[in-house]
């Protein structure tokens, strides 16, 4: 092919590379526009809900005098609310802190004490099989 021949379809190649840039450069701005738009209306959304919350919060008596008598009359409570135990597990004890309340589950990881142990396998000797092959 000559200069001339290899001149056209460069010129096609680069207004095709420019279209493509030119149409991705459209569905980015299309893409950000519809991106502000949803923005806004999550906007208005966040809006509406905390005008809402502070309605209902309206019909509601605060609580925060309750917790603060409570404390005054009851200190002791908050400082002896949580207890350690030790219970025993497969591998010695297990130290779990236990929240007082209606709750009396704790966890502790390891093979519960009425696990059954394994045998452990019986390992043979492969120092003979070299010999025989």
């Amino acid at each position: 092919m000559s200069l001339k021949e290899l001149e056209v379809p460069e010129q096609q190649l680069s207004e095709g590379l420019l279209s493509v840039k030119e149409k991705k450069e459209q569905v980015l701005i299309e893409q950000l526009e519809q991106s502000r738009v949803q923005e806004q209306r999550v906007l208005l959304e966040n809006e509406t809900l905390q005008r809402q919350v502070e309605e209902l919060r309206g019909f509601f008596p605060s609580t925060d005098h309750l917790a603060r008598s409570y404390l005054k009359y009851y200190p002791d409570e908050r400082k002896s609310s949580f207890v350690s135990h030790s219970i025993p597990s497969a591998n010695g004890t297990c130290a779990c802190t236990v929240e007082k309340g209606d709750s009396d589950n704790t966890l502790c990881l390891g093979l519960p004490s009425d696990y059954p142990k394994r045998k452990k396998p019986e390992r043979e000797s492969h120092s003979n099989d070299s010999e025989s092959q």
